[in-house]
């Protein structure tokens, strides 16, 4: 059995050490590559953004956390998959897997998981990127950028906006 307990109270230590570092931004035209973390069950919402920026010439790698579904064959291709079953009993991905990430170079993560997603919150924090957006909901307000979520949860449309303030900052 997995329990979230301990790895909540992890992503809650790691996300208050980050809010007091200096916060970045960096301007989409000099961004070279981009790494996103989002739930498998959100792939083929997120595909048309996806292919956008990689027709924008950015090196696109994502990591995917699969809760239970099985895995398609596209699905595969991401840099990293985090499966649920794979967790430590406290809810943790291996270290190895959180290691293999960091390595992944990045100019900006984009963290496109669904709220209460502990594993990818820890990785997320976990990976080196100097300019980090995502979603804020309620405990997720460690990003340089987040986009407040309202009423509308479609994270098609939650991507789009990410990429639309992405496009206007101008440092």
């Amino acid at each position: 059995m997995i329990t979230s307990y301990f790895i909540k109270k992890k992503v809650q230590i790691l996300a208050a050490a980050e809010r007091q570092r200096s916060h970045r931004s960096l301007p989409f035209e000099q961004v070279k590559s981009i790494l996103i973390l989002y739930n498998a069950a959100d792939h083929e919402a997120l595909q048309e953004g996806i292919e956008r920026l990689k027709a924008a010439h950015k090196q696109v790698q994502t990591c995917l956390f699969v809760a239970s579904e099985t895995l398609a064959e596209e699905v595969k291709k991401s840099v990293i998959v985090v499966e649920q079953k794979a967790l430590s009993a406290w809810g943790f991905p291996s270290e190895e897997v959180v290691n293999r990430l960091s390595t992944v170079k990045a100019d900006l993560l984009i963290d496109l998981t669904r709220p209460g997603c502990y594993p990818m919150q820890y990785m997320a924090l976990r990976h080196p990127s100097t300019f980090k957006v995502g979603l804020k909901y309620p405990g997720q307000e460690w990003y340089d950028m987040g986009l407040l979520v309202a009423e509308r949860n479609d994270i098609a449309y939650l991507f789009e906006q990410i990429l639309f303030y992405l496009h206007t900052i101008h440092v």
